[in-house]
């Protein structure tokens, strides 16, 4: 397993929290059957709680969305 194939928060061979696994949203989208952009307007409109969508700072283009493990697996019905 690379690097590129593990969720967020793993590594340095210290066991991540549940809660705090995060997902690339291409890993979650695919995970749902949806486009990430889909995903991403859902998360920003609030529709769906995946985890959170943090705006543009000041001066920023883009804001970043954070999707947790826990949220995404109760989302699917697998909690």
């Amino acid at each position: 397993m690379d690097m590129k194939d593990k969720a967020y928060g793993e590594g340095a061979g210290c066991a991540p929290r549940p809660e705090k696994v995060r997902l690339r949203v291409t890993d979650a989208a695919r995970e749902i059957g949806c486009a990430p952009q889909f995903l991403r307007l859902r998360m920003q409109a609030g529709d769906w709680d995946l985890g959170s969508y943090v705006g543009p700072g000041k001066g920023g283009r883009h804001g970043n969305y954070y999707v947790f493990r826990d949220k995404l697996d109760k989302f699917l019905g697998k909690a």
